[in-house]
């Protein structure tokens, strides 16, 4: 048994590893999150996590979305502070619509 606990132990050389697992750690949990949230526009969200702080990065078509990734992830194990960099880029406006050509509209009576 106290083959197996020392084998399992990291090395004492590699001082940064811990912490670099518990980067990845939280920010695969956040991309679950994203994953799982019911705003499909998230799931194109990145981040990255150093020393407490989660960097959000893409791109989404609204604040409201932008707030949403914020909240998902504010309160997770790990963040201590949320940098949201995402970008907002409202979708372009539909071209209005025309009526086609010579289209007779009947009129009640006629």
């Amino acid at each position: 048994m106290q083959q197996a606990i020392s084998a399992a132990r990291l090395p004492a050389h590699d001082s940064h590893l811990p912490s670099e697992v518990a980067q990845s750690s939280v920010v695969q949990a956040a991309l679950r999150l994203f994953e799982a949230s019911p705003y499909l526009s998230l799931r194109g969200v990145s981040c990255d996590h150093h020393e407490g702080a989660l960097v959000l990065r893409g791109a989404l078509p609204s604040y409201y979305l932008k707030q949403m990734a914020q909240e998902a992830v504010v309160r997770m194990p790990g963040v201590l502070e949320v940098h949201n960099r995402i970008e907002v880029f409202p979708p372009e406006p539909l071209a209005p619509t025309e009526d086609p050509p010579n289209v007779s509209r009947r009129t009640a009576g006629s």
